[in-house]
């Protein structure tokens, strides 16, 4: 006959064991991390037309940190970024340019969506600005 008691008590230890590997070997996801996610670029006058922005990341997640791709929403924003791994706490800067010569006056808004590993919707950066007065 067998021990319902005992049994149980194996059934739960095992489960918890299983519980505990299973949680120790999970792989913790790397998280991007922006000093920040806005810039206010004010007034652009016609000498002050072309920006330069340093965004500065770090890694918050356990994984390796890899940036996968990094689009722009329109041809007048360049970006580099670095292509290397980053481990938890490490960073580095991502350098992106507008170029905002041939805008009428008047308010611009510019997104940089950065693609990583492990996150399947991009962290987006914001740029906003106000082009005023002509050649």
């Amino acid at each position: 006959m067998i021990n319902i008691k005992k049994t149980s008590s194996l059934f739960v230890w095992v489960l918890l064991m299983v519980s505990c590997a299973t949680l120790s070997c999970a792989k913790e996801a790397p998280k991007l991390k922006l000093a920040t996610l806005q810039y206010d670029l004010g007034n652009l006058g016609p000498k002050h037309r072309v920006q330069t922005i340093i965004a500065d990341f770090t890694n918050q997640g356990g994984g390796e940190l890899v940036i996968t791709d990094v689009k722009t929403d329109c041809d007048c924003t360049t970006v580099q970024y670095p292509k290397g791994a980053y481990k938890h706490h490490l960073g580095d800067k991502i350098k992106i340019r507008v170029d905002l010569t041939p805008f009428f006056p008047g308010p611009i808004l510019k997104k940089v969506a950065i693609y990583v590993n492990d996150q399947p919707k991009p962290v987006v950066i914001t740029i906003k600005g106000n082009v005023v007065g002509t050649e």
